[in-house]
């Protein structure tokens, strides 16, 4: 079973954990760069105060069964029509089974409901199954830039007679 939820004040160590283990498990280097990272060192300051959302994804064995948090994914206005998804990752283990897409389904939901009218996010050239999974999910590359390392740009209208 897999349960999406807000953010929780006792989840900030777990979400930590979930980034670090699917960022080594990728192709990409893992820095250890606080600047970078301050949002998930302290997701508690960061997203309950809002604006941005943070969903936690919650796996359990059965209806009964603790769970355990093995995703995450966040969201960020970038102005009044335009929101950023942001921090999606699967821990490694639970890989391959579906909960990037509801994560971005929640997400998109989510920013329909706060009235956006277009979702961006971006990846990394490197990460093949992001970029899989974005352009299968109807989003479409914008742009793309290697000058320091190659980022791709999507973008998706939330406007369901522009998709």
């Amino acid at each position: 079973m897999f349960e999406i939820r807000p953010f929780e004040r006792g989840d900030a160590a777990a979400v930590w954990r979930v980034h670090e283990r699917a960022f080594r498990a990728s192709p990409l280097p893992f820095v250890d760069d606080p600047a970078l990272d301050r949002d998930l060192r302290n997701p508690t300051a960061h997203y309950l105060p809002g604006p941005g959302t943070l969903v936690v994804g919650v796996h359990r064995e059965s209806a009964s069964a603790d769970g355990e948090l093995v995703a995450l994914g966040a969201s960020e206005p970038v102005d009044a029509t335009t929101v950023e998804f942001r921090r999606l990752r699967v821990d490694p283990d639970y890989q391959r089974r579906g909960y990037a897409s509801r994560l971005l389904d929640r997400l998109r939901a989510r920013a329909v409901a706060d009235g956006f009218e277009t979702v961006v996010l971006s990846t990394d050239e490197r990460l093949r199954a992001a970029r899989a999974l974005y352009e299968s999910r109807g989003y479409e590359r914008v742009a793309t830039d290697c000058s320091e390392r190659c980022g791709i740009e999507y973008r998706r209208s939330l406007d369901p007679e522009k998709r």
